[in-house]
């Protein structure tokens, strides 16, 4: 019971660090909007926030924790740390570029994307600590690591009366300085080295192959949102800011419903797969069922708001289900669905992102292309553990939206 009783507690627990990360990341935009407004200023800051943010996702995210989930002797903590600053840096320092060469003035780019960089360094050297103590079952760090950077920069940025932005660059700073710190104060003490031997040698060099392919499946995902988001910009005014925000709504639902339960309810020691089928067949079967709320919708000509709304929860519904069959491939060390997923993405995302600047610069086609992308990957991802009851519903969904469009096209 005791036992019992801890394990709720620290589910507990996570989910509301997650929340509250989500919503002190929420706080920053709102004030953001609210206290400098839209402009220039404020979209080369978001454009090179969100450039530094990918190579958390690719390196640590999306490498450096399956890698070291699925082996309890993994030791690359520095290499892949140093391989996720490289990115960041990288990432700034080209879109640095590409701001000005799309005529971004010099005086207002360079001192955020030096901030930026800076912060984002930090950030990914925080990450990465985070990860090693999420992986061995402590993953309060990692659910919580954007709480005081966003917190920082949100009292600065209400706080200042000129430079806002520099300011709140700063607060970012400030804040990843103070995650970073308590991240190496709290480092787990214990060898992860891995043992010598032919052996061990054999597969750390079958690592390493998959770690490479993880890095490439992980750009693929981290930068094929991106690509459809940033193609919201051709949408008529005003747009793009709303469909950002329901996206990092979504995101955050996500991310505080589902990954930062999965964290905690599974780690290198506890691979145990039933709470994590939980979760992947509720999503299926909700998403089934908002299918055929959008089929009785179209039967009764309702407005497209409507449908709309729904195809952001059932886009929603498959990217919940998605993530948590990669956290279960990621748990037994299956690599190559990941990789087998990346080269789909690559025709995938970049025919949306052309339907949405050429053929329907709407909301309801944004959705449809999240949606369809993300309902391929979940049904692939549960195809390859195996989970046959959430396939058969989710195979299921998607045969009912084929019948949907084409209801849709022929009445």
């Amino acid at each position: 019971m005791t036992t019992r009783t801890s394990g709720i507690k620290r589910l507990l627990g996570v989910q509301l660090l997650a929340a509250f990360a989500q919503a002190s990341g929420a706080a920053q935009l709102g004030a953001l909007l609210l206290v400098v407004g839209q402009n220039r200023s404020t979209d080369a800051y978001v454009t090179l926030f969100t450039a530094s943010q990918l190579a958390g996702s690719i390196i640590i995210t999306g490498t450096l924790q399956p890698l070291a989930l699925s082996n309890p002797e993994f030791s690359g903590w520095r290499r892949w740390a140093a391989i996720g600053v490289g990115v960041n840096v990288l990432a700034v320092a080209v879109t640095t570029g590409l701001l000005l060469v799309l005529d971004y003035r010099p005086s207002v780019v360079f001192p955020i994307a030096a901030l930026i960089a800076i912060s984002g360094t930090l950030a990914v050297i925080a990450g990465s600590l985070a990860v090693e103590r999420a992986v061995i079952g402590a993953p309060g760090l990692l659910a919580g690591l954007t709480i005081a950077p966003n917190l920082l920069a949100t009292a600065l940025l209400v706080a200042a009366s000129s430079g806002q932005l520099t300011w709140m660059c700063t607060g970012l700073l400030a804040g990843n300085i103070l995650i970073a710190g308590w991240s190496l104060l709290r480092r787990p003490d214990r060898d992860r080295s891995t043992p010598s031997g032919g052996a061990e040698i054999r597969a750390s060099q079958h690592r390493r192959l998959d770690s490479w392919g993880l890095v490439g499946s992980s750009a693929i995902g981290a930068t094929g949102p991106f690509g459809l988001q940033a193609a919201t910009a051709s949408f008529p005014e005003g747009q793009a800011t709303l469909l950002a925000v329901f996206s990092r709504i979504g995101a955050g639902l996500i991310g505080v419903g589902v990954t930062a339960y999965t964290y905690a309810v599974t780690d290198w020691r506890r691979r145990d797969e039933a709470p994590l089928r939980v979760v992947s067949f509720s999503a299926v079967m909700a998403q089934f069922a908002a299918v055929a709320a959008i089929g009785l919708l179209l039967f009764l000509h309702v407005d497209v708001d409507w449908i709309t709304g729904l195809l952001a929860t059932i886009w929603i519904l498959s990217a919940a289900s998605q993530a948590t069959a990669a956290r279960a491939l990621q748990l037994v060390g299956r690599y190559e669905p990941f990789r087998q997923m990346a080269l789909p993405s690559l025709v995938f995302y970049p025919a949306a992102a052309w339907m949405l600047i050429a053929v329907s610069q709407t909301a309801t086609a944004y959705f449809i292309a999240l949606a369809v992308i993300a309902a391929f990957a979940n049904t692939f991802f549960l195809h390859s553990l195996g989970w046959k009851r959430e396939v058969s519903w989710a195979a299921a969904s998607v045969a009912l939206s084929g019948v949907c469009v084409a209801w849709s096209v022929l009445v």
